[in-house]
Parts: C-alpha cells; sequence; structure tokens
C-alpha cells in the first residue's frame, strides 16, 4: 500500500502525522479491502447523503450555511 501524506509548507502539523504514520504503518503488514459504511439519517449506507456532502463541503470552503 502507498500512502501519500499532503501538506501545505506552513502547516504545523504535518510531522506529527508522518510521525504517526511511520510508527503504524509497516511495509510487511496485510492488507485487507473493505468499504467505508457512513451513518446517515437513514441508518448505516455506502455513500454520504447529499446533505452530508453539502455540509462538508461548506465547512471545508469556510462558508457556513
Amino acid at each position: 500500500m502507498d500512502i501519500a501524506l499532503l501538506y501545505f509548507d506552513d502547516c504545523p502539523n504535518w510531522k506529527i502525522a508522518d510521525e504517526r504514520l511511520a510508527a503504524i504503518a509497516d511495509p510487511d503488514a496485510g492488507v485487507g479491502l473493505s468499504c467505508r459504511v457512513y451513518r446517515t439519517h437513514e441508518g448505516p449506507a455506502g455513500a454520504p447523503s447529499v446533505e452530508q456532502l453539502r455540509e462538508a463541503l461548506a465547512v471545508g470552503d469556510g462558508t457556513v450555511r
């Protein structure tokens, strides 16, 4: 498995995230594939609801909706 830690130059937290990944990213560990499950108002689902996506995008761009 390849893991890429994406960050910007002024990010104060990337080094600790990198250290934590290095502590757990055993290159000889087995890999298991699974699907993510999202908690929605209708119950568990294989994808977030439209409302959840809208809220996440609003938070990501700094707007309040």
